[in-house]
């Protein structure tokens, strides 16, 4: 009995035909003798095994009779099955008791004397395997999703097999499996946001964009500038915001004349030399005319027209840039004497916001 309680029918002492449930148990209970010794064949050195059901590792089954295997005088004998069929060895498999070869299971290691069996150790198991009750190990072969290999040492699960159903649940919403911790490692859940920082060094103000070959991420500019796109080949830039200040005098201005005195609404820099702006005449100068360029009353730079020029050329002091801080007054200033000619002035400075 397995246990204090059975569910086998038990004989009583009082009971007739005992031999009727004894008999009754042991059929029940037939299965699991098989490659069983079987005491009534056995003798000298001929040992008798039980016959019975053998599930192969195909899952077909196998009708195996009782039968007897003789046994060599004087020497360990090892006897072993393999898919259903018995040999005996007097050399130790490899790995006895197991595992073993080519799927093969133990059953017995019997010394035998000259003439007789002197001992016998049975290495049945009722563990995982054939119908046999081998070694303990599951037969090489295929179980669906798990490929068993290397004499039932090795385990494999199948390709494509581990369904999403049988992961681990996400924790929450608005995640993606990845890695962020640095090095090799397990997948770890991500957030977008996370995700996202694989693409470069992650800094506020960032911007990410399509490039050429994949999203690259541009870094914040400068306070004040606009992103400004450059069509559909070309990456995005920070761009600044452009400020011209224009002005137009109509006719000649008289010496010293204020061509332009504004207050400005917000801080301005001016590039080395006003580069990119632009100051024409409607009629030429009789000779060389400078008009200055003043911020706050001060002179930063000038404006001048060569003799019988109608389009001025622009310096600014010591050639660097101009910067005019909001409520700076710009102030565009004739020269003391005046050109007898130069008139319709307009004038544009190219800037751009601060």
């Amino acid at each position: 009995m397995a246990d204090s309680t059975t569910n086998l029918d038990l004989i009583s002492a009082s009971q007739s035909s005992k031999e009727v449930t004894a008999n009754a148990a042991l059929d029940a209970a037939s299965p699991s003798t098989l490659f069983g010794r079987r005491a009534t064949t056995t003798s000298a050195l001929t040992w008798g095994l039980y016959g019975g059901k053998y599930r192969k590792a195909d899952g077909s089954i196998l009708t195996i009779a009782n039968a007897t295997v003789a046994l060599t005088a004087s020497a360990t004998n090892y006897i072993k099955e393999t898919d259903g069929v018995v040999s005996v060895t007097t050399a130790a498999p490899s790995g006895w008791p197991g595992p073993l070869a080519s799927s093969a299971k133990a059953l017995y290691a019997v010394a035998c004397g000259a003439s007789s069996v002197t001992s016998y150790t049975d290495y049945r198991t009722t563990g995982i395997g054939s119908g046999a009750g081998g070694s303990g190990a599951l037969a090489d072969g295929d179980y669906g999703d798990i490929t068993v290999s290397g004499s039932g040492s090795a385990l494999s699960v199948d390709s494509n097999t581990i369904t999403y159903a049988k992961m681990q649940d996400v924790s929450s919403t608005s995640r993606v499996l990845g890695r962020k911790t640095a090095g090799a490692g397990d997948p770890e859940e991500l957030k977008l946001s996370e995700l996202l920082d694989f693409i470069g060094s992650a800094a506020q103000g960032d911007i990410l964009y399509r490039g050429a070959s994949g999203w690259e991420r541009l870094a914040a500019g400068t306070s004040g500038q606009v992103l400004k796109t450059l069509g559909a080949s070309a990456n995005p830039v920070w761009s600044d915001q452009p400020f011209d200040v224009t002005s137009f005098y109509p006719g000649a201005p008289t010496a010293s004349a204020k061509i332009l005195r504004v207050p400005l609404a917000r801080s301005v820099n001016f590039a080395a030399n006003f580069s990119g702006s632009y100051a024409k005449a409607g009629a030429a100068a009789t000779g060389s005319t400078v008009i200055d360029i003043q911020k706050n009353g001060s002179s930063v730079g000038s404006i001048t027209f060569a003799a019988s020029g109608s389009s001025a050329t622009f310096t600014s002091s010591g050639g660097s840039a101009v910067s005019f801080s909001a409520g700076d007054v710009l102030g565009i200033i004739a020269p003391g004497t005046a050109d007898a000619t130069l008139a319709d002035i307009g004038i544009v400075l190219a800037g751009t916001k601060q």
